[in-house]
C-alpha cells in the first residue's frame, strides 16, 4: 500500500474463476495445469529496508516527506483514475522487506526464467505488476529489469478477453501490441501520491523466491511506462494484495496471511505467510476484530472501532464518524501502507489538544511545517517519557484496549525533539487510517473467510 498507496483500488474478496492460477513445483515448461504437487514449505530471510538504504535512511525525513504525499492522496485521489470505472497451497511463505514508510517489498521469482524481483506490498490495491522492456520510461532499479521477449511465460491478453471487459479501475481497454496492432489489453494506474503506471495486461509465473513452489496464469502488468515512483531501486513493481479478483490472494486463493510490523528495530528473519499460520508465541493480550467492507471503497480493511483514551479517560468522539454511513464515509481503516495514523481534522484536535492538556509542564515547540507533525517537544531528560499520558485504542468487541507504549506514540524528529505521532488528513470519505507505526511490534493476522483481523502486540 505505502500509506503512499493505499486508496488505489478497492475492497472485493470474490474469487473469479477465470482468474484461478495453477500452482506447481515441477519445470514449468514441460507441465500443464492443474496441478496437485504438495507444497514443501521454505524459509526466507527478511531484511530492514531501512538498513539497506544505509545512510539514505532518517526516519523523520522519510516518515514526514511521506506523510505529505499521502495527505495530497487522500485529498484529490479518493481511488484510480485512469480507464474504465476501477491453488491454494498448502502453506506458503515469502520473504518481504519492511520500509519504514510503512511498506514492505515482498521477494518473489517471476517468469519462466525465474527472475527475482522485489515487490512493493499494497494491501490497498488489486492490481500486479513489474517493469517491463521495452521501457518507455521506468525508474531506477536494482533488479534486473523484466523482459518478456525472452520468456516462453508471458502471454499478453487479448483486448477481447472476458479479463479485459470487467469493472476494475485499472484496466483500459484495446491498446497496441509488442507488434503494433491494437488488439491487446491495456491497463493504466494512477496512485493516491500521484505515481503512474501503464502498460499490458499479462498472465505470467509467479514462484517462491526459493524456486520450491510455482503459480501459473497469474494476471498482471507489464508495466512500459512507469513515473513518479520513490522506489530508490528497492522494488521493481507492486503486488496487489487487496480482495478483489486481481488481487495476489485472490488469484492463488489464499483466504489468511499474517505478517509481522517489525519496524525499523527489528531482529531477526520476518516473513509473509499464506494459508496455514504459524503459532503465535503467546495469544496473551490479543485482539480479535471483525473487519468488514465499505461499498465505495472496496479495497480497505475496515474494523469495529469504538474510540481512543487518554490517561484513561475516553475522548468524547461522535461514534458515528466511527461507523460507515449509508453515503460511504466515516469509518475506521487498518493500513499496512499507511505509517502514520491519520484521524480526520475533528478527531486529531481532540486527540491533541487532550495530549498536550495532559503534559501543561511542556510547551509544544512551534511546527516546523504547516503539514506536518504540530505537536513536538524538546526533550531533556528522561522524565519527560515518564510524564507522556497512556493512549489506548479500543476495538469492538473487545472491551480491553490496544495499548500503545511512548515509541508509538512518539516520533523522534531529532535526538532531543520528539514530536506526536499522529496526523489529521482530508479525505474526501473522511475516514481514520490506523497505521504501522502505531502497530509496530505487532502481528496481523487476516482471516478473509472468517472476516477477521486478529492482533498480536509484542508478538514481533
Amino acid at each position: 500500500m505505502t500509506y503512499s498507496r493505499l486508496l488505489a483500488c478497492y475492497l472485493s474478496f470474490a474469487f473469479c474463476v477465470s482468474l484461478a492460477s495453477s500452482p506447481s513445483s515441477s519445470n514449468p515448461r514441460n507441465a500443464n495445469p492443474p496441478y496437485t504437487v504438495p507444497y514443501a514449505s521454505s524459509k526466507f530471510p527478511l531484511h530492514h529496508i531501512s538498513k539497506l538504504m544505509g545512510s539514505e535512511y532518517n526516519e523523520f525525513e522519510f516518515l514526514t516527506s511521506t506523510s505529505l504525499a499521502t495527505n495530497e492522496k487522500y485529498g484529490f485521489y479518493p481511488s484510480v483514475v485512469d480507464g474504465k470505472q476501477e491453488r491454494r497451497p498448502k502453506y506458503f511463505r515469502t520473504p518481504f522487506l519492511f520500509r519504514p514508510s510503512g511498506e514492505y517489498v515482498v521477494e518473489v521469482r517471476i517468469g519462466s526464467e525465474d527472475m527475482r524481483a522485489h515487490l512493493l506490498l499494497d494491501t490497498g490495491s488489486n492490481l500486479i505488476w513489474w517493469q517491463c522492456r521495452p521501457c518507455h520510461e521506468c525508474y531506477r532499479q536494482h533488479d534486473e529489469l523484466y523482459d518478456p521477449s525472452l520468456t516462453n511465460s508471458n502471454q499478453e491478453i487479448d483486448c477481447l478477453s472476458p479479463l479485459c471487459d470487467t469493472n476494475e479501475q485499472f484496466i483500459k481497454g484495446c491498446v497496441a501490441g509488442a507488434r503494433g496492432e491494437l488488439s491487446k489489453c491495456g491497463f493504466s494506474k494512477r496512485y493516491a501520491d500521484n505515481s503512474t503506471t501503464q502498460g499490458i495486461l499479462c498472465r505470467d509465473y509467479v514462484s517462491m523466491a526459493d524456486l520450491s513452489y510455482q503459480w501459473r496464469n497469474i494476471v498482471m502488468g507489464c508495466g512500459h511506462t512507469n513515473r513518479n515512483f520513490n522506489a530508490k531501486g528497492f522494488f521493481s513493481g507492486i503486488l496487489g494484495f487487496g480482495s478483489g479478483n486481481f488481487s495476489f490472494p485472490s488469484q492463488v486463493n489464499a483466504r489468511r496471511y499474517c505478517f509481522c510490523l517489525t519496524g525499523d528495530s527489528g531482529k531477526g528473519d520476518n516473513f509473509l505467510y499464506l494459508q496455514n499460520l504459524p503459532t503465535p508465541i503467546s495469544e496473551n493480550g490479543s485482539l480479535v476484530v471483525p473487519i468488514f467492507q465499505n461499498q465505495i471503497a472496496i479495497s480497505l480493511h475496515y474494523v469495529q472501532f469504538t474510540g481512543i483514551s487518554i490517561d484513561g479517560e475516553m475522548l468524547p468522539i461522535n461514534p458515528v464518524r466511527l461507523r460507515i454511513n449509508p453515503q460511504g464515509k466515516y469509518g475506521v481503516v487498518v493500513d499496512t501502507g499507511t505509517p502514520i495514523t491519520r484521524f480526520t481534522p475533528g478527531i486529531y484536535a481532540l486527540v491533541r489538544d487532550k495530549f498536550r492538556e495532559a503534559l501543561p509542564d511542556y510547551k509544544p515547540l512551534k511546527p516546523y511545517s504547516t503539514n506536518s507533525f504540530d505537536t513536538c517537544y524538546r526533550v531533556t531528560d528522561e522524565s519527560f517519557y515518564r510524564d507522556i499520558p497512556k493512549i489506548n485504542f479500543y476495538f469492538a468487541p473487545r472491551t480491553e484496549p490496544f495499548r500503545l507504549d511512548y515509541e508509538k506514540v512518539m516520533i523522534h524528529k531529532s535526538e532531543n525533539t520528539a514530536c506526536l505521532a499522529f496526523l489529521p488528513h482530508n479525505h474526501s470519505l473522511e475516514m481514520t487510517i490506523i497505521g504501522t507505526y502505531q502497530l509496530r511490534g505487532t502481528r496481523l493476522d487476516l482471516d478473509l473467510s472468517k472476516k477477521t483481523l486478529t492482533l498480536y502486540p509484542d508478538e514481533c
